[in-house]
């Protein structure tokens, strides 16, 4: 395929190949393109293309990466998805890879896409990072001092080779070779740097007329780049990389230009769009329009172009194009909205639906639009969806080792819907308060799925407060979303809250321990800095206070379900967890290696085990059974004795003992079932997680312990600890 020189004169042509370029250039104008969606998925922040893949960074913070096919239709297929909680931009990095920059350390995140993990973090030295680019084999990362600092990973460390400060805010970063880039800024001056020996660099600067947002490869007979900037012009231009450094453009001869350029450039592509063997120049404004331009007897001719009431809806982050197939190439549009659809000559089979979804949402634009025109009152026809105001949150109940979800909305609920990466059991309310708890709860377990359980509460008529209690399982760390669906009988809102839970969420802060004895001990070391640590421990416990240097002064906590305690302390380089509970050590021990081994750091982790300690928690707790234990035995006489009431109602002939009995049996009746089978499995789990951190096989006696637990045989398992 040709590119179309620059400028393009026709001189000398006969009467005959006059009226041929007209006939063409009038199939050209006729050309119609059609808008065919691929697929819908969360609002998108940023997109990218990487060797046939498709990066999006959504406005939730999940990194989604989709392999392409690029066929008569091209189809998109999530090989990866991660929530980065504090990401603000990525970038493509070599072939296989992406980094996602973080606004809080770790700033930098390295994604292998092959693998489908996250292979390493580290951090870069610099201030509220921002943005970032890729620079064949390096990056470049901007903070809000304007500052660039290239960085390259060496040896799973970050080096910084050079820092480059800026007074005037950064437009953007773009690569030239692969020792040379453009920094462009926002005032239009522009800086061509080249590395001409190891990481020194020489600096050549051009000023545009207006900030210069974006640059292509353009290969004609004297330009090799084109410039899209913030006057809404493309110029040709050249730049030149040898011992001494050039960046011209043609500022009189813009490739781009007319009554059609009020908007700046964000993006454009060359590309072969209609089959006509010729590139055109597709161009996505500040104002999300999107254009089409073919340049014709040195003038350029809009093709195509977006409606101004779609733009919005639109509200395009991305254009690419896919490889030439049958002498084109598809116009792929990603939308901020999260549409995904391609530009094409011919209206190509669209997934079920997504015409009939498009053309509804754009009916709904216009009608809005149009109450704005008119400037409608709340007393007409269409409204606008009213503020509802909505509590939801989430407390620990720490006496009942369960987390009480409230959502209070100030007008009826209509549905409650709870999505959870990690599996969680709601606890029967027995309260009997008819006032918040008029529901019908389905819950569903889905294997494998990205959110595997989904439990919804369907309200009844006049219900404006849910109270909900959730159990979560020790040692599963994950989020809670939280869906409240208000009753409104039209303009249908949803209203959301995420909740994170931490492993041993069910161990609540306290402000000190007395008398602790003795206790075992989990000691990490290794070469992390006291931020990482911080954010490995968050993913464990609940409330770390901010400081991130507590070695002085332990943060304590306490499960008042078990009766266990800790405390932990942490700093550059170290960490120490002290607990009376080796379950609680073990699972420190699997979330910490596990985030050390994404991370790429190295770990030393020693346990050092008491049995003392063990063995008094055990003992309480089996006190606890042999409660549980003499009511199940009184249960049974309570129960026949309610039935002896029921068809004699003459308790005065009934013995004291019974029915004091009985008086006593009314005020347990509302005692949890589930509490021996909970109770049992935590000491199965703490003989399991001690024989684990002292390196021993305990399978055999896990089953005969767990045979005494059963048939309420207390003292043979004392003698397991």
């Amino acid at each position: 395929m040709e590119w179309p020189d620059w400028p393009a004169y026709f001189n000398g042509v006969s009467a005959l190949a006059v009226r041929q370029q007209s006939e063409r250039r009038r199939k050209m104008l006729e050309t119609p393109y059609h808008r065919n969606d691929i697929l819908k998925t969360n609002r998108i922040f940023k997109a990218q293309t990487l060797d046939g893949h498709l990066a999006v960074l959504t406005r939730e913070n999940f990194l989604i990466i989709f392999s392409a096919k690029y066929g008569s239709t091209p189809e998109l297929t999530e090989v990866f998805r991660k929530k980065f909680h504090n990401a603000v931009d990525f970038a493509a990095f070599e072939s296989d890879y992406i980094i996602v920059l973080n606004s809080q350390e770790p700033h930098i995140s390295l994604v292998q896409i092959f693998k489908e993990k996250v292979i390493f973090e580290g951090n870069c030295n610099c201030q509220e990072p921002s943005k970032i680019f890729n620079l064949h084999g390096r990056f470049a990362v901007v903070d809000n001092t304007n500052s660039v600092f290239i960085c390259e990973l060496a040896k799973k460390n970050i080096k910084n080779v050079i820092t480059l400060e800026n007074r005037i805010p950064i437009e953007g970063i773009h690569n030239v070779t692969k020792k040379s880039f453009i920094i462009s800024l926002k005032n239009g001056l522009v800086h061509l740097y080249h590395e001409h020996k190891p990481e020194e660099f020489v600096k050549e600067s051009c000023e545009f007329p207006s900030a210069m947002k974006t640059l292509q490869i353009y290969k004609s007979l004297d330009c090799r780049y084109a410039f899209g900037c913030a006057d809404g012009k493309i110029y040709p231009g050249k730049i030149i990389v040898s011992d001494k450094l050039t960046i011209s453009f043609q500022k009189d001869s813009p490739m781009i230009f007319g009554d059609h350029c009020e908007q700046g450039v964000e993006q454009f592509v060359f590309a072969d769009f209609n089959g006509d063997s010729e590139n055109e120049v597709a161009v996505m404004r500040d104002d999300y329009n999107i254009q089409i331009w073919q340049i014709w007897q040195n003038e350029p001719v809009l093709s195509f172009s977006s409606i101004a009431k779609d733009n919005h809806d639109f509200g395009s982050v991305a254009l690419v194009y896919s490889p030439p197939r049958k002498r084109r190439s598809h116009l792929i549009v990603v939308a901020s909205s999260g549409w995904i659809f391609f530009l094409g000559t011919e209206r190509e089979k669209a997934k079920p639906n997504s015409e009939e979804i498009y053309k509804e949402v754009i009916e709904e634009v216009t009608k809005v639009q149009s109450a704005i025109d008119r400037k409608q009152t709340a007393q007409n026809e269409l409204i606008f969806p009213p503020e509802i105001n909505c509590l939801m949150e989430m407390k620990t109940v720490a006496s009942l080792a369960l987390k009480n979800l409230i959502v209070e909305c100030e007008t009826p609920i209509e549905m409650v819907q709870i999505c959870s990466t990690t599996r969680i059991e709601v606890v029967e309310d027995k309260s009997g308060n008819a006032l918040s708890n008029q529901a019908v709860i389905t819950v569903n377990d889905r294997p494998g799925h990205e959110w595997p359980m989904s439990i919804l509460f369907r309200c009844q008529a006049g219900t404006n407060r849910l109270d909900i209690k959730l159990r979560p399982i020790e040692g599963k760390s994950g989020d809670i979303e939280v869906f409240c669906f208000p009753f409104l009988t039209i303009n249908k809102i949803i209203l959301k809250e995420t909740f994170h839970l931490p492993a041993l969420s069910l161990h609540s802060p306290v402000a000190s321990l007395e008398d602790i004895g003795q206790y075992s001990e989990l000691k990490i070391t290794g070469s992390f800095s006291a931020n990482i640590i911080t954010s490995w421990l968050n993913d464990i416990f609940l409330d770390l206070p901010v400081d991130t240097n507590s070695m002085a002064k332990f943060v304590c906590y306490r499960n008042f379900q078990t009766g266990s305690w800790l405390r932990v302390g942490w700093a550059a380089g170290e960490a120490h967890v002290h607990s009376n509970n080796p379950t609680v050590l073990q699972i420190c021990k699997q979330v910490l290696l596990q985030h050390a081994y994404e991370c790429s750091q190295e770990v030393d982790v020693q346990a050092s085990l008491s049995e003392v300690s063990t063995k008094e928690l055990v003992t309480q707790i089996l006190q606890r059974f042999k409660e549980h234990k003499e009511y199940i035995k009184n249960a049974d006489i309570v129960g026949i004795l309610r039935d002896l009431t029921l068809l004699d109602d003459n308790k005065d002939s009934m013995p004291p003992k019974y029915r004091s009995m009985l008086a006593k049996g009314v005020k347990n009746a509302e005692l949890d079932a589930n509490l021996y089978e909970t109770l049992s499995a935590v000491i199965l789990d703490l003989f399991i997680d001690r024989e684990k951190l002292a390196g021993k096989p305990g399978v055999e006696k896990a089953k005969d312990i767990a045979k005494s637990l059963k048939d309420l045989e207390f003292e043979k398992v004392l003698e397991f600890f």
